[in-house]
């Protein structure tokens, strides 16, 4: 009874009161909703930034800062609607007097969202008409506001160079090949590079990054063929009825010193390969005219389709120059790593040879015939089981049978074998390399789409309209509110005897005091309703 009757008592400051809160409620619902859409970093809970952290989903915010903000909304527009009903209908001078009809309408407008949508209808204050509309539509708000989140993969990349911490070299090198042995060594890592890339397999990857998230590139030694291939026709060399083998030699274009030797009779010799010192380097690396950078040539010739009699046939030169320097590889996570051929740079800074490498060098210039893989011929009679070119394996597998390939194919092959060579010793010895080595991160994000944040017009416009001319605030005295038994202390309506249907909704309604005495003869004041 003591808190009724204080309310009762302070009506008026408690009416403004409510209206100062439920206005403040509403300003901190936009800013809430506003920072969140444009910047959510700035309420300092992760939950709001990340999926997968612990705390409020910023849907389940929205959704209720939304909510919070339309029921705000409606009450502030609903109390501004009721209190302006009242004034209305106050003992006082009103400029525009309400009809019954009207103030009936009004007072359904404030409680009813059916009665706002029909009050577009029927009723008479042009403002309340849209405002009743959009009072309904708060509805919408949330939900549009909530299909402005979505999540995305926020990605950092960060990048880590290393140099290399182990000789340039050191893929290129095992036991079979660093040390001269009395000319019996062999480069095994070559072979190995010849006959995977021949029988169609990758290099492997190398240890460094394995994470998908992973890519390096690094910077590493290489050897690299460049070859060029020349073709003409050429008679068929079996030939049972010469007396002796007719021998035919031809010379690298490169270096005329290094030479090799086709025969045609019976058996004859289809093919012969050879390598030989770089142009200018016979005498020694550090000769003047041997050219920095420079390692070896490949030179063979041969002609295919001899075992058709019938021809045509055409003989091939291969020329092939090796050079040393770097070459840039790239590896993706553990996908096998791939050569970028045109980033190839040859080395420039000095004459000789790497001592890292002179076993290797070796041995493609010294006795090449017993130790280079690149030395071999082949030749045949009548039959395959006397075909010496399947002595060499790998020869086998770069040629084909019979030497059935082209010349394109063969200079090709060459190339490919040394990029292979390359790339399998990354993969053997990757910090022989300079490495760049860049990690992506990808973190799920929640992504705001400030757009929707043009939602928020609707219950800011019908705050403005549905408030506008209707702030003022009064107490109980005054705005009865929804009290019906108050409300029933008001009548009997004067004026409204004998008057019915349709022709009461036209008349004017207002209020006036009327001075009564109660039972004991005290002298009290009443509000009365009157129709005209």
């Amino acid at each position: 009874m003591a808190l009724k009757s204080f309310l009762d008592t302070h009506s008026r400051a408690v009416n403004i009161a409510a209206f100062v809160l439920t206005l403040l409620v509403s300003l901190v619902c936009y800013i809430l909703i506003i920072l969140l859409f444009v910047s959510p970093s700035t309420l300092h809970l992760q939950s709001l930034l990340r999926p997968g952290a612990k705390g409020i989903k910023p849907t389940t915010a929205i959704t209720l800062l939304a909510a919070v903000l339309a029921a705000a909304t409606a009450s502030l527009i609903n109390r501004a609607v009721e209190q302006s009903l009242w004034l209305k209908l106050a003992p006082r001078n009103v400029r525009n007097m309400l009809t019954v009809g009207e103030s009936r309408r009004l007072a359904q407008w404030s409680v009813s969202p059916l009665a706002k949508v029909f009050y577009v209808f029927n009723g008479d204050r042009w403002l309340l008409k849209p405002v009743g509309i959009m009072v309904v539509a708060l509805a919408v708000v949330g939900p549009v506001l909530v299909s402005g989140i979505s999540q995305a993969l926020s990605t950092n990349t960060s990048t880590e160079n290393l140099d290399h911490t182990s000789d340039p070299w050191t893929g290129w090198i095992d036991v079979a090949n660093e040390a001269y042995n009395g000319g019996n060594f062999r480069d095994v890592p070559g072979i190995t590079a010849g006959f995977a890339y021949l029988s169609n397999l990758s290099a492997p990857a190398s240890s460094i990054c394995t994470d998908p998230d992973c890519t390096v590139t690094a910077v590493t030694a290489s050897i690299r063929a460049s070859c060029q291939t020349r073709s003409s026709s050429h008679a068929q060399m079996f030939n049972a009825n010469l007396p002796q083998w007719i021998n035919e030699t031809h010379f690298s274009s490169l270096d005329p010193n290094a030479s090799v030797v086709l025969s045609s009779g019976s058996p004859y010799i289809y093919t012969n390969f050879t390598s030989w010192s770089a142009p200018g380097c016979e005498t020694g690396t550090l000769d003047p005219s041997c050219g920095p950078g420079t390692f070896a040539i490949i030179f063979g010739a041969f002609v295919n389709n001899t075992d058709n009699l019938n021809g045509p046939c055409y003989l091939n030169t291969i020329d092939c120059l090796l050079t040393f320097g770097t070459v840039s590889v790239t590896q993706n996570g553990g996908n096998t790593p791939t050569l970028d051929s045109s980033s190839f740079a040859q080395n420039a800074s000095s004459v000789g040879i790497p001592s890292t490498i002179v076993s290797l060098h070796r041995i493609y210039i010294e006795d090449p015939y017993y130790t280079s893989q690149y030395a071999f011929s082949g030749g045949t009679g009548t039959g395959d089981g006397s075909d010496s070119l399947f002595n060499y394996p790998l020869a086998s597998l770069l040629l084909g049978p019979k030497a059935d390939s082209s010349g394109e194919q063969v200079a090709d092959r060459i190339e490919k074998i040394f990029e292979m060579t390359t790339l399998m010793a990354f993969a053997k010895a990757p910090r022989a390399a300079d490495l760049a080595i860049t990690t992506t991160s990808s973190t799920p994000v929640y992504v705001y789409k400030r757009a929707v944040l043009a939602v928020l017009l609707l219950p800011f416009v019908a705050a403005v309209l549905g408030m506008w001319g209707r702030c003022k605030i009064r107490g109980k005295d005054v705005c009865v509110g929804y009290d019906p038994v108050e409300i029933a202390t008001w009548g009997p309506v004067n004026g409204l005897s004998g008057v019915g249907g349709e022709k009461v909704e036209e008349k004017h309604i207002w209020s006036f005091t009327e001075n009564l005495a109660n039972s004991s003869g005290e002298r009290i004041v009443k509000n009365r309703f009157a129709v005209d």
